[in-house]
C-alpha cells in the first residue's frame, strides 16, 4: 500500500535527458582526434563500442564496417605500393591516403556520433578512460612494424 503522506517522487535533475540512462562512453570527438595518430580504424572501433553502449546496433554495425574497410584499404594501399615504382603518382597518393580516409570517415560517420552524444547527453556523461585503447593501439602498431621488419629480414632485402 502506498503511503499517502510520503513526499512526491520525481526525477530530480535539471537536464532534459532525465529519462535516458547515461552510458559510459569514450568522448567521440577525442576518439576522432586520436584517429589522426592511430588511423580512422581506431576511431571507428571506439565509435562502434559507443553506439553499442547507447543501444544503437545499426549505427554500431556501420562503425564496425568503417573499421574493417579502413583496415582493408590500408592493406590494399600498402600492397599496391610494393608493386608500383617509387616517385610516381601513386607514391604521392599514398602519402595523403590516410588523411583522405580520416576526413571521409569523419564526414560520413564520425561526426554523427559527436552530434548525437552532444544532443542526447551534453557534456555530462560518464567517460571511459583512454589508457587501454591507446595502449592497445600502440601494441598493434608495434606488432605491425615488427612483422614488417621480420618479413624484410627473412626475405633478405634491404
Amino acid at each position: 500500500m502506498e503511503n499517502p503522506y510520503a513526499a512526491p517522487s520525481a526525477p530530480l535533475t535539471d537536464t532534459p535527458h532525465a529519462t535516458e540512462p547515461y552510458p559510459c562512453l569514450w568522448n567521440p570527438r577525442a576518439a576522432a582526434g586520436w584517429s589522426l595518430l592511430f588511423s580512422p580504424t581506431f576511431g571507428a572501433i571506439l565509435h562502434a563500442m559507443n553506439w553499442t553502449a547507447m543501444g544503437d546496433a545499426a549505427r554500431a554495425r556501420v562503425a564496425r564496417n568503417w573499421a574493417i574497410g579502413s583496415v582493408l584499404a590500408n592493406i590494399a594501399v600498402g600492397v599496391a605500393s610494393v608493386f608500383t615504382p617509387d616517385g610516381g603518382a601513386f607514391d604521392l597518393f599514398s602519402r595523403f591516403f590516410g588523411l583522405l580516409l580520416l576526413l571521409t570517415w569523419y564526414a560520413r560517420s564520425g561526426r554523427a556520433q559527436v552530434d548525437e552524444v552532444a544532443k542526447r547527453f551534453g557534456v555530462d556523461y560518464p567517460r571511459r578512460g583512454w589508457a587501454a585503447p591507446i595502449a592497445i593501439a600502440i601494441a598493434v602498431i608495434g606488432a605491425f612494424f615488427a612483422a614488417v621488419v621480420g618479413v624484410v629480414f627473412l626475405s633478405g632485402t634491404d
